[in-house]
């Protein structure tokens, strides 16, 4: 006789998720984590390469259905390939269901990416294509905006690091040896700040790199989900203005996109609405109030806060043309602006960030070379005692 366990599996299931509710972890995050599992090492830089290895297929006049197969053709013997495989199949079996492809690559890929696909296989084939390459553009345009950014600051951050590292062995591991042989009353005060340093990291680099790592998580959870008056205020600060300003980027050529596809500007905020952060939510819905009714002014509509000044007024100075095919592509030609505003408006920011790193780099630098020169002028100054 055969005990069907059926039912008893389903009552723990059950259970176990009521559980996990009361506890925080809703179906729905629950889901998020499987697959973030699932498809973990799947990051942006390969959903980038898969994107342009599947605009290849699609310029040569393939369907999406036949770029999907040739790429899971292609890689399926290649272990290397796994993780686009599987994305590939997604995108297939979804597209062999009758699915829009928005649910094959929602699993997969970011969720500006899943718009403007959907966007682009409602519009046809060939607005599919020149979504995938306008959004190929896009990103190598916030590509270089970031590395234009972040060019100034790159160098004395990395410097910094090697000063600190450079401190931690001299503290740890130089300066002890010579230390032993003079009185401690003689030890100069930059002596006992370096090695009190390289001791108090020696004992707390665990707790720092959990510290770090949550301050981290913390941040980021922040910046993508708060909206309070406080954090619209700061948002004009270091740091908060650097997200800020790309998020600004990021949106604009979005919205030029699926302008440019086949919706209005109220459509388009709606739809990518659907897969947006609650900080980009709250920019969209004034977009989405703003034009409910039509969108007569489109200066209006786009002036949620987000967008700098200059990107303000170039946008008011087309919307406000009497040539209607300037008017329409007021928002493309915002787009196109975006990446260089958003570095612009962050010049300050980063030659602020740059001054500091320098100059603390500096300082530390002078103080690992002042605590050796003292160290070892004293054990001179004792010898010829």
């Amino acid at each position: 006789m055969t005990i069907d366990t059926e039912p008893m599996e389903q009552f723990i299931k059950k259970l176990s998720l009521i559980g996990l509710e009361y506890a925080g972890l809703n179906y729905q995050n629950w889901d998020k984590i499987k697959r973030l599992v699932r498809t973990w090492g799947f990051n942006q830089k390969r959903q980038i390469e898969f994107i342009q290895d599947f605009a290849t297929w699609l310029n040569d006049d393939c369907s999406p259905s036949q770029a999907c197969r040739s790429i899971i053709d292609a890689g399926k013997d290649d272990a290397r390939l796994t993780l686009e495989v599987k994305a590939a199949e997604s995108i297939y079996n979804a597209l062999e269901k009758g699915l829009p492809i928005s649910e094959g690559l929602i699993d997969w890929f970011e969720p500006e990416v899943v718009t403007l696909f959907d966007a682009g296989q409602s519009a046809g084939s060939k607005a599919l294509t020149k979504v995938v390459n306008e959004f190929l553009k896009q990103e190598a345009q916030e590509k270089r905006a970031r590395s234009e950014f972040w060019k100034p600051v790159k160098q004395p951050f990395i410097y910094q690091f090697i000063v600190l590292g450079f401190m931690m062995v001299m503290g740890m591991f130089v300066l002890p040896q010579f230390s032993s042989l003079i009185p401690a009353e003689k030890l100069s005060s930059s002596v006992n700040i370096v090695m009190g340093f390289s001791s108090w990291m020696k004992s707390n680099s665990l707790y720092l790199m959990v510290l770090l790592l949550a301050s981290y998580l913390a941040f980021n959870h922040f910046v993508r989900n708060n909206t309070s008056r406080f954090r619209l205020i700061a948002d004009n600060h270091f740091p908060l203005n650097i997200y800020k300003n790309f998020a600004a980027m990021k949106m604009m050529t979005t919205l030029g996109i699926l302008v440019e596809t086949r919706y209005n500007l109220h459509r388009a905020a709606v739809e990518l609405k659907k897969h947006s952060n609650a900080y980009m939510t709250f920019h969209l819905n004034h977009i989405i109030r703003e034009t409910q009714f039509g969108e007569s002014n489109l200066g209006d509509a786009l002036d949620s806060g987000l967008l700098s000044k200059r990107l303000m007024f170039r946008l008011r100075n087309a919307a406000n043309s009497p040539d209607q095919d300037r008017k329409k592509s007021a928002i493309s030609v915002a787009a196109d602006r975006s990446g260089d505003e958003a570095v612009r408006s962050l010049m300050h920011t980063r030659r602020w960030v740059a001054t500091v790193l320098w100059i603390t780099m500096s300082l530390n630098l002078l103080l690992v070379v002042n605590a050796f020169m003292g160290l070892v002028s004293s054990l001179f100054a004792m010898s010829y005692r």
